[in-house]
């Protein structure tokens, strides 16, 4: 219907109400006339049997058959009569006229009334028939019998049964139908007939219209209307018409103008063909400008940092002499002015990887709590030192476990931090890590750092993370920097799919936060063996409200039960009141500010508490208040360093509820390599054409034992590995004569295979991205960016110094040449106390966390394994199967950890420890026989005891 034409719709509007009225109208009066027809019949039926009903009466009174044949006879006259009985009053048939009558459906009663049947195409009509009708017969039969009178005329005296066929009416309704039907459709063709004529008045004006359009849409702008319509039809001629000049007119208008941006075009691409070829030269002379700034780059990273590496390091060595306090005090300026001049240059650097898109980032698993309590404790000092409050808040839905770039993670966090701390001048810096989303194994983080400090207004806020400027220029002089921190931080925030931003108002603080996406580790293993902390009350105190949510927070992390105060007296009101109801704390916490030490009342308190109530108490203290810890020795006090480290407060409380040991002492920073024990005295080859870092590394090296010859350049350094053959090489790479690549490859194609072993470390101060990689591509074995601390020296001796293989190019990692210097050591097979019991209940107990049921539960599990796990032992040991048979005795061994058996496990290390150590089967077999024998003896413990049941 939708692609109906004009005419085919005028039509239907037309001839639809028309017809549907016509036929609605018309079956109306032909019912009406059938109807009509069928009540004519049964009138005249009635009216014939009436007439016949008097008729008979004489007859049926006298009994005179002859009379009553002749009546009916006469009624078979009548119009569509076919036959006639008529009955006595016995219900007797007296005489019958016409054709049989048809079987109908009736009582075997004769009714008392008129009645009509109807039966196929007959009606049939049954009446009685009273003397009623006959008063002179009646008075004559009166008079000659008075008793037969009455009798008569009280009862019927008969009945009239007449049939009518209904042809003709038939017939008459056949004819009626036609006729109607006819006239119906001879209206309707005389109508449609005018309809069309009419419509085509309409229609063919509209036809030539849309012929013009169609013209018009095919570009034909000359053709007009002219259909001599009148009415809207000729106001929509005009309209059309009208458009058609319009049309025209913009068309040649617009063919002007395209004929002359045409022309325009043209010149304009002669011109950008000018420009191309200027933009091409200005493309190489840029491209050269690049690479010239990489080569500058790398020439300013080694001309600065070769300085300062001498700087630095003999810095270093001169605070190890004995200094006067002003000395000590010039050279301790002098060592942090280089550190500021290297953090400007890593920046620089930093800012050049991310700009040439040569930042690649790492995909290695991290603890983020970890990371930002690291940051935390680096930064501590410089924000105690302003009695700022450093917190780290970490929502317990953040996952611990990660895989991401720890080192620029890290930088992201220490230079957010590192300006909170730099314009707060007092307050508090907390950071804060939520959980934004999480899909599968990758989760959105956000992290924000938030300060009390300066804050900024909303311009000042517009000129961040902008290159090389802060705030404004007032800031800049006061507080320095470069102004590429928050650059580098964007850039960083953008490569891990994250955005960063700010909020701040003046004088009030401001909040800088960062999102970005990590990967959740999948096999990521709990930091902790149990939870042994489980349902141990706690109670805080700290009158910082952040640092107290945050303390509380991480405890309840461990599902401890924590009760909170800010006031010493509401503390000590708590312990007494919870000892007396019979639930003491376990474990007392105090945050302790640097305006707190030398209140009186702390120490009271802590006194109060530890006599009454023998209840352990831990000391949370600046890092900088070191000289406090005394007195909370007296006080048999642990103490604890703030910003809080989650595993050393866990091992803490651990200490302090179970274990009952002496107190704590603050932490120390991590042990220097100093401290560790060297992998012996090697001999050791420097080369650098820096005089000042030559002697730096000199003297590091003797210092520490070592045998040490130099060259100040490649070519010496291949002479000095042909004569001394060192134990390890020290190599520059910018050098005169020879550089150290090439030199490198020179040791590495030296005939004799020695040559091949000697580890050889890249000392450069190139710090470009892909440095490391091109080194150890020619043949280094790893690399060490200048200036090298004492402490990387070490550590990288105690890398190298000892590994002996076939092969020490790039193509040998450092592991797989650790696992063989492992293999070749010699084994010594650690000392089995025989001293120790099979089954110690209360070691039980106590790794149990206390709790005799569960202790009994996992020495029953260990025992329940036996079976289990002791056969494949022996299958691999027999079959000589190390792989298989370290990790079946690992299995065992990790079920001893968790009970009671000391002994059982003291063999299981020691038997482990040989596996790994590659031990002949003979040695090995020894292990086996005391750990067959021994778990014969926890077997007959528990046979013998009933502990277990």
């Amino acid at each position: 219907m939708k692609n109906w034409g004009i005419q085919s719709r005028i039509l239907l509007i037309t001839l639809l109400p028309l017809i549907t009225i016509s036929c609605v109208l018309g079956g109306y009066f032909i019912k009406v006339r059938l109807n009509d027809l069928d009540t004519l019949v049964e009138q005249r039926g009635l009216a014939t049997i009436r007439q016949l009903a008097p008729a008979c009466e004489y007859g049926l009174i006298t009994n005179n058959t002859q009379v009553l044949q002749k009546v009916a006879n006469s009624t078979l006259n009548e119009l569509d009569v076919r036959a006639a009985k008529i009955y006595n009053k016995y219900q007797q048939q007296l005489v019958h006229s016409g054709p049989n009558m048809h079987n109908v459906e009736r009582d075997s009663e004769l009714p008392h009334e008129v009645t009509i049947y109807r039966y196929g195409d007959t009606i049939r009509l049954i009446t009685p028939i009273f003397a009623q009708n006959l008063p002179n017969l009646q008075k004559v039969e009166a008079t000659l019998n008075p008793t037969l009178g009455e009798e008569l005329f009280s009862e019927k005296i008969g009945w009239a049964e007449l049939e009518l066929s209904l042809t003709n009416t038939e017939l008459k309704k056949y004819q009626a139908l036609l006729t109607s039907c006819l006239l119906l459709f001879s209206g309707v063709l005389v109508c449609a007939v005018i309809t069309i004529r009419f419509s085509r008045e309409i229609t063919t004006p509209l036809i030539k219209l849309t012929h013009a359009v169609e013209s018009i849409k095919q570009g034909n702008l000359d053709v007009r209307v002219n259909s001599e319509s009148g009415g809207e039809l000729r106001i929509l001629e005009s309209g059309v018409n009208s458009m058609a000049s319009s049309l025209k007119t913009a068309y040649d208008e617009m063919q002007q103008s395209i004929d002359q941006a045409t022309e325009d075009y043209r010149q304009t691409l002669e011109q950008i063909e000018i420009q191309n070829v200027e933009l091409n030269l200005t493309r190489r002379e840029a491209l050269k400008a690049s690479q010239i700034k990489s080569e500058f780059l790398a020439n300013m990273s080694h001309e600065i940092r070769t300085p300062l590496n001498g700087i630095i390091g003999f810095t270093n060595l001169i605070l190890k002499t004995q200094l006067t306090a002003r000395q000590l005090d010039y050279t301790s300026t002098i060592k942090k002015s280089s550190e500021g001049l290297l953090a400007i240059i890593n920046d620089v650097l930093d800012f050049s990887k991310i700009e040439a898109g040569k930042l690649v980032l790492d995909k290695t698993p991290m603890n983020l709590r970890d990371l930002i309590e690291e940051i935390l404790t680096m930064m501590a000092p410089a924000g105690q030192d302003k009695s700022l409050e450093l917190v780290s808040l970490v929502y317990s839905d953040v996952p611990s476990d990660l895989i991401g770039d720890p080192l620029r993670i890290k930088q992201i966090i220490t230079n957010l931090v590192n300006n909170a701390i730099k314009f707060t001048n007092k307050g508090s810096v907390i950071v804060r890590t939520m959980l934004e989303e999480q899909k599968q194994n990758t989760v959105t983080l956000k992290i924000s750092v938030t300060d009390t400090g300066i804050g900024m207004t909303d311009d000042q806020q517009q000129e961040l993370f902008r290159a090389f400027t802060q705030a404004d220029t007032s800031t800049t002089r006061q507080y320095g920097g470069t102004g590429l921190g928050l650059v580098i931080s964007k850039k960083l925030v953008e490569q891990m799919s994250g955005d960063i931003g700010i909020e701040s108002t003046l004088n009030q603080g401001s909040t800088f936060w960062f999102t970005i996406k990590v990967q959740t580790e999948d096999d990521a293993s709990t930091i902790y063996e149990m939870n042994r902390l489980m349902k141990k009350k706690a109670l805080i105190f700290d009158t910082h409200p952040t640092a107290r949510l945050a303390l509380s927070h991480a405890m309840q992390q461990w599902e401890m039960e924590v009760d909170e105060v800010d006031d010493l007296e509401i503390l000590e009101e708590l312990a007494f009141q919870a000892n007396n109801n019979q639930a003491p704390f376990d474990v007392v916490v105090l945050g302790i500010g640097k305006d707190q030490l030398e209140n009186k009342q702390i120490m009271d308190s802590i006194r109060r508490i530890q006599e009454h109530l023998n209840l352990k108490t831990i000391v949370l203290i600046n890092t900088t208040e070191q000289q406090a810890v005394q007195r909370f020795q007296l006080l048999n006090v642990t103490c604890l360093t703030k910003p809080i480290i989650s595993t050393k407060l866990h091992a803490a409380l651990i200490n302090g509820i179970f274990e009952k040991n002496t107190p704590l002492l603050p932490q120390k920073s991590e042990p220097t390599y100093n401290e560790l024990s060297h992998p012996g005295k090697v001999s050791i080859l420097a080369v650098d054409d820096n005089e000042a870092n030559l002697k730096l590394i000199k003297t590091l090296l003797t210092d520490m034992g070592h045998t040490v010859y130099e060259a100040k350049n490649g070519a010496e350094a291949v002479e000095q590995v042909q004569i001394n053959t060192p134990d390890l090489v020290f190599m520059d790479i910018q050098m005169p004569v020879m550089d150290g690549v090439e030199a490198t490859k020179t040791i590495r194609s030296l005939d004799e295979r020695k040559y091949l072993q000697i580890p050889i470390i890249a000392l450069t101060a190139h710090a470009l991205s892909g440095e490391k990689e091109t080194l150890i591509k020619a043949g280094l074995n790893d690399y060490m960016t200048k200036p090298v601390s004492e402490d990387q020296l070490i550590a990288t001796i105690n890398k190298w110094a000892n590994i002996e293989s076939n092969n020490t190019t790039s193509n040998t990692s450092p592991g797989a040449q650790e696992e063989r210097a492992l293999v070749e050591k010699p084994f010594t097979p650690p000392e089995l106390d025989e001293t120790l019991v099979s089954v110690d209940i209360q070691e039980c107990i106590k790794l149990a966390a206390g709790k005799e049921d569960l202790a009994r539960d996992m020495l029953g599990m260990l025992i329940e394994s036996f079976p289990r796990d002791i056969p494949p032992i022996t299958e691999a040991f027999e079959n000589d199967q190390n792989n298989d048979l370290l990790n079946t005795v690992h299995k065992v061994h990790g079920g001893t950890r968790y009970t009671g058996v000391p002994k059982l496990r003291s063999i299981c290390h020691a038997f482990e420890t040989a596996i790994k150590e590659n031990n002949g089967k003979a040695q090995l077999e020894v292990f086996y026989r005391k750990l067959i024998e021994e778990v014969e003896s926890v077997k007959l413990w528990t046979e013998n005891n009933d502990w277990l049941d």
